[in-house]
């Protein structure tokens, strides 16, 4: 977790993936487990 207030800087982002700098940390935070959605029709 973490906390409100927390310096965050994104560096580098990608479609599933983005690359952080959290307190001074790197960090890389992704998406490995879903799949694309198809569009449905909005009424």
């Amino acid at each position: 977790m973490i906390p409100a207030g927390t310096p965050v800087k994104v560096t580098d982002y990608g479609r599933y993936r983005v690359n952080l700098l959290i307190d001074g940390h790197k960090q890389s935070i992704g998406n490995d487990y879903s799949r694309e959605q198809p569009a449905s029709p909005r009424a």
